[in-house]
């Protein structure tokens, strides 16, 4: 799943499990965790394992995806209408 989510957005899924604040990886982490949750229906823990963060850390993911979407933030916009319909 990983690996179809990050070649939709150009970037590499060890972008994704590395530590790395960069606004647009982190905000690809967001998404990553929010799909995962919402439309894949993993827990927190499941997600944290895939990509080596904690369940705690899954949670403000996907708040954080919610609260930019929320804001119509154009470039996390973007990015989730490319990746919100992958199928596990």
């Amino acid at each position: 799943m990983i690996t179809k989510f990050t070649e939709l957005l150009g970037i590499t899924p060890s972008q994704i499990i590395e530590k790395n604040n960069k606004p647009e990886i982190a905000e690809v982490r967001f998404l990553y965790a929010k799909l995962r949750y919402e439309k894949h229906k993993l827990t927190y823990e499941a997600i944290g394992n895939e990509i080596k963060r904690s369940p705690a850390t899954i949670m403000h993911a996907v708040k954080r995806a919610n609260d930019l979407l929320g804001i119509n933030d154009e470039r996390v916009v973007e990015k989730w209408h490319v990746v919100r319909g992958l199928r596990e």
